[in-house]
């Protein structure tokens, strides 16, 4: 193994590992407390911002609710495959703490599906972060979002590089002359 490659993956785990346990700690925390506080108790700029728990049994804003098997399946599926996708191809250290970002997110979130009630992947998430208008999420749903921000950008920069991020693919739809792709 390269030393970039050595490096990248030990961000990874880093970045993997302490969002996995910042979400865990958040998680107990409103567990204990916001179980029988009221709304206004915990409220910020007008409240816009809340905390508030709430448990969530779909994915990202309550969809698919009641499919909690088929998530906690996806994202046990996407975990693995992101870990062999940064075994094989990951070279720098942000490359690492992008991947590192989605696997906690992946995690914190997989975790909470495969160890509460009613049971082994059918558990529901605990969501506590509320902003008014838009959504309750968690820790492990703000690692996500970075995390895929994150891979958006270097999707860009590698397509305007020319690099071709997706040049890797057996068929790639990063063709130095884009002119073959036009029927």
């Amino acid at each position: 193994m390269s030393g970039g490659k050595v490096v990248s993956i030990a961000v990874m785990t880093a970045v993997a590992g302490f969002g996995v346990l910042a979400d865990r700690i958040t998680k107990v925390w409103a567990l204990d407390t916001l179980g029988e506080v009221a709304m206004d108790d915990y409220s910020w700029f007008g409240g816009l911002l809340r905390l508030r728990l709430a448990f969530n049994t779909g994915a990202a804003f309550g969809m698919g609710a009641g499919s909690t098997v088929v998530f906690s399946v996806l994202s046990l599926t996407a975990a693995l495959l992101l870990i062999i996708f940064a075994l094989w191809k990951l070279r720098h250290w942000w490359q690492g703490a992008l991947f590192g970002l989605l696997l906690a997110g992946i995690g914190g979130n997989l975790i909470d599906r495969l160890t509460r009630e009613p049971g082994s992947f059918r558990g529901s998430v605990i969501d506590f972060i509320a902003v008014k208008w838009f959504a309750v999420f968690n820790v492990a749903d703000i690692c996500i979002t970075c995390g895929a921000l994150l891979l958006c950008c270097w999707m860009i920069i590698a397509e305007r590089r020319k690099v071709g991020f997706f040049s890797w693919l057996p068929l790639s739809v990063a063709a130095s002359d884009r002119s073959e792709m036009i029927p």
